[in-house]
């Protein structure tokens, strides 16, 4: 038991970590920077959110009724489509696509991780 919650802890770090580095990005963004120079950014949150999947792989059976993984999905093909329109050059697209559809889909996300997180199920599961 002292594992998963040492697996909880360190999920629900990674997510406000991961939470720091949209804020960031959507800074850049906002302050007019190319998207060539939040790259670096996007990358360490492609890892980040499949870190955060592998992670949630064994406690997958005693989370309560959630959207986590539909969220996760939909993050991931944010970041697959943000891929393509960066190397297709579609720099008014990726703009779009991040601020208007990532970054949303991130804080629903993070919202409903830290909610089946800190649940009477999950801490006893």
């Amino acid at each position: 038991m002292e594992r998963y919650m040492l697996v909880r802890q360190q999920l629900l770090e990674l997510t406000d970590t991961m939470a720091d580095a949209v804020r960031y990005l959507e800074a850049r963004l906002l302050a007019g920077n190319e998207v060539e120079q939040i790259k670096g950014m996007l990358v360490n949150i492609t890892e980040a959110l499949y870190e955060v999947e592998k992670a949630m792989q064994p406690l997958r059976a005693s989370l309560p009724g959630n959207r986590v993984y539909e969220f996760q999905e939909q993050l991931k093909r944010d970041l697959q489509e943000i891929l393509t329109l960066w190397q297709q050059q579609e720099e008014e697209l990726l703009h779009t696509k991040i601020s208007g559809q990532f970054v949303p889909h991130f804080w629903l996300w993070q919202e409903e991780v830290g909610q089946c997180m800190t649940t009477e199920e999950v801490q006893h599961g």
